[in-house]
């Protein structure tokens, strides 16, 4: 399975990004995210595709 996710979804031609949220050992959150470019005028922006947070992070967050 892990080879099947660095080769084919997470490959750097499929335009996914991945990043994790830390706190010490653990991690507390996952997004997987990708840039979009509308138009050659316009600067790109941050699609975020999934959004995963671990119950106790959103419970001790501070806003």
């Amino acid at each position: 399975m892990k080879d099947y996710l660095c080769k084919k979804l997470f490959n750097r031609l499929s335009g996914t990004l991945v990043i994790r949220a830390r706190c010490g050992n653990n991690i507390t959150g996952l997004a997987c995210c990708n840039i979009l470019y509308p138009s050659p005028r316009y600067s790109g922006q941050l699609h975020i595709k999934e959004l995963y947070v671990s119950q106790g992070t959103v419970a001790n967050s501070r806003w």
